[in-house]
């Protein structure tokens, strides 16, 4: 049985892929039966595609390209949200978002993992789909909660009472489970009403990032052992230090947080298991500071 697996990435990070995929290869019993699904912006597909067949030049394992290009109302809604967003980084944005259109990208797709670029898994990614468990079109969400107050997704969280009186622990979206045939036009209208209520507010009502749209319109979620998103290691060092865990333990580690990552300096926090991964023939990677 395919265990289908979701990444979206941009050209400016390109070398964090081959990483995520082979760190969930060499903790897989039986890679063969992964699919990666990876989206990328339009124009950037002979790319990835040579980038992938140099770097997995026989892989065990199937992978495929979906490009996706936001509507006109989202695209919109993105340039003005981060304006100051230009060329690759706007894309960024872009594919940040794009994990919540996968339908659109692979139709095809069902139950699918999806996972941040700036992650390494550490144990079976099968493990994981099955500690999801089942769902239901009530319950269709699985993510890792972590110690970040609702509020704090709202700029302005005195205009958010309706939102805040359901969310209970809130998630972070770099690691999730999820069924995409439940992802209905209900649900599309849920995410619209969000997004036209920051434009409604001139973008300040919903703090940056996929996150803060995600923990507004999936309130209820199906709570993933802590193991399966270890995260917060690309934080300020203090902060990053505080969030130490045992690797042996982990199944996921996620450089999130967003003053450093694994590729751009070697004083981080589990740095070692990052570059572990990275070891494979003819993939560039960034000079360290």
């Amino acid at each position: 049985m395919t265990l289908d697996i979701v990444l979206g990435l941009n050209q400016a990070i390109d070398f964090t892929l081959p990483v995520v995929i082979n760190s969930a290869v060499q903790n897989s019993p039986q890679p063969e039966t992964l699919r990666f699904n990876i989206v990328i912006p339009v124009g950037q597909t002979e790319h990835f595609q040579a980038l992938l067949e140099t770097t997995f030049p026989n892989p065990s394992f199937q992978w495929r390209l979906g490009t996706f290009q936001p509507s006109a109302d989202l695209a919109d809604y993105l340039a003005h949200k981060y304006s100051r967003d230009r060329g690759e980084r706007l894309l960024g944005r872009y594919m940040q978002f794009s994990r919540v259109w996968i339908p659109q990208v692979f139709p095809d797709l069902t139950r699918v993992l999806y996972f941040d670029t700036d992650v390494v898994l550490l144990d079976d990614p099968g493990q994981l789909s099955q500690q999801a468990g089942e769902f239901r079109p009530d319950l269709f969400f699985a993510a890792v909660p972590h110690a970040r107050p609702a509020w704090m997704y709202f700029k302005k969280p005195w205009r958010a009472s309706r939102y805040l009186k359901i969310m209970g622990k809130t998630f972070n979206s770099g690691v999730m489970v999820t069924d995409l045939r439940f992802w209905t036009e209900s649900v599309y209208q849920r995410i619209q009403a969000v997004l036209d209520r920051d434009r409604q507010l001139r973008y300040r009502f919903l703090e940056g990032g996929d996150e803060a749209l995600l923990n507004a319109c999936f309130p209820s979620y199906q709570a993933l052992p802590k193991r399966w998103n270890r995260c917060g290691y690309g934080n300020a060092r203090p902060v990053a230090r505080l969030l130490a865990c045992d690797p042996q333990e982990a199944g996921v580690i996620h450089w999130s947080g967003g003053h450093h990552k694994p590729w751009n300096t070697s004083d981080i926090i589990y740095g070692d298991l990052w570059r572990r991964y990275a070891n494979l023939p003819g993939l560039p990677l960034p000079k360290l500071a």
